[in-house]
């Protein structure tokens, strides 16, 4: 079992309750096999208690708020979400019940689902990679250090999580390419995610093309600042 992390502050807290509502439309009933926290930054108010319904019809939800912190802009303030994040995540998964949760899947408003399946398939994914040794899996890109990194809408593995060390990040060096250098060997690169950090204008071409070799399409996008994304992925499923 995965729990999806949708992280939040209150310039993206629509976009946030948008996603919210697209990831509940995709789904025709209720799953097990995902649960999903909302996770908004101190000063920000959770998003509509009517997005928190719709997406609770389909799964089960928790929302917290992080603790109040001076860490703000970038790459600081995502920083201080994701460490929190994970670092804490033993207790609030306790908390909420879910201690059977094998990955945390980070990611933030600016995802996109692209197909019906995306969560089944990064569920599948994700287990191929747990047997192969991998503990952090998503989107390569050859930036951020010697190594490149992993980008940061990601799923990392409870043991990750757990690793001493690697999560004390600086305001100055996003978190995903702080920690690469130490898990440049636990890492899974999988043509699910496709990273377009920044980007506008999105076409089906380029959504339909993968980052790396072979045939398997992206099943998620990050990074489109506009709606061109989120509008091409609701119309390919009929949403």
């Amino acid at each position: 079992m995965i729990v999806l992390i949708l992280q939040y502050w209150h310039a993206d807290r629509d976009k946030a309750a948008e996603l919210c509502r697209l990831i509940a439309d995709i789904e025709p009933e209720r799953r097990h096999d995902v649960r999903i926290r909302l996770l908004s930054r101190y000063d920000t108010d959770h998003v509509e208690l009517e997005a928190i319904q719709r997406i609770g019809r389909r799964f089960d939800v928790s929302w917290a708020r992080t603790e109040e912190c001076d860490w703000t802009g970038w790459p600081a303030g995502p920083n201080r979400m994701a460490v929190e994040t994970v670092t804490t995540a033993d207790k609030w998964l306790h908390d909420a019940g879910w201690e059977d949760a094998d990955g945390l899947f980070l990611i933030e408003p600016d995802v996109v689902p692209l197909r019906r399946t995306w969560l089944t398939e990064i569920v599948a994914e994700w287990a191929k990679a747990q047997a192969e040794g991998k503990s952090l899996m998503g989107s390569w890109r050859n930036s951020g250090g010697a190594h490149g990194h992993i980008n940061g809408n990601c799923v990392i593995g409870r043991e990750l999580a757990r690793t001493a060390g690697i999560w004390r990040v600086s305001r100055h060096l996003a978190w995903d390419c702080h920690i690469a250098p130490y898990v440049r060997n636990k890492w899974y690169v999988s043509p699910l995610f496709r990273n377009d950090f920044e980007g506008t204008n999105a076409t089906e071409e380029v959504l339909l093309t993968p980052e790396v070799a072979g045939d398997v399409r992206p099943a998620l996008v990050h990074g489109y600042k506009d709606r061109s994304a989120h509008d091409i992925a609701r119309r390919w499923m009929n949403l």
